[in-house]
């Protein structure tokens, strides 16, 4: 499949537009990303538990969590199963779980919705170790496609790695994306 990515900014979020012969299939952003993640990482299967002991989603509100539950439901990037519980669809594993996808380019496509620390992009690309995702963040910096800087985290009175894409390496994630 040839995919071209489109990044668009809202005040407050940054989403990537995944289009599939000029034809919009899917829009993701940050927390679609954790909530995927999460059930990706519990053998696809989202429940009421795994939404509440997150990490990344704390602080984030009932009703905003229902919100992106029903979008991804309409996304067609989860479904409700009988036990009131929501699986992970295919459509969804191909966003970013894809075992055809380069590591380097999952790492990018993660960094184009928003910066993260390493903590949390090992979060979300699960199958993979902190180790490898360390050797590919390396391998991005050194091309010059990502920067590393350090930022005071107020929580936790610690500095902590955050990436960011530059332009460079949304050139080449949008080249790797088209196929080129």
């Amino acid at each position: 499949l040839i995919y071209d990515m489109i990044r668009y900014k809202t005040p407050t979020k940054y989403f990537i537009y995944i289009t599939k012969t000029r034809q919009m299939e899917k829009i993701v952003g940050i927390l679609d990303i954790v909530i995927l993640s999460l059930g990706i990482k519990n053998r696809g299967v989202i429940n009421e538990d795994i939404l509440q002991n997150s990490k990344d989603l704390q602080g984030v509100g009932t009703g905003r969590l229902l919100d992106i539950l029903a979008e991804l439901t309409e996304k067609k990037l989860i479904v409700l199963n009988a036990d009131k519980t929501f699986q992970v669809t295919e459509k969804a594993r191909r966003i970013l779980w894809d075992p055809g996808m380069s590591l380097q380019t999952k790492i990018l496509m993660v960094l184009h919705v928003q910066s993260q620390s390493f903590d949390k992009i090992t979060r979300y690309l699960v199958d993979y170790t902190p180790n490898k995702v360390s050797e590919s963040l390396e391998i991005l910096r050194k091309n010059h496609f990502v920067v590393m800087s350090a930022i005071h985290d107020p929580k936790t009175e610690q500095l902590v790695q955050t990436f960011e894409i530059l332009v460079e390496g949304v050139q080449e994630l949008e080249k790797r994306c088209r196929g080129v």
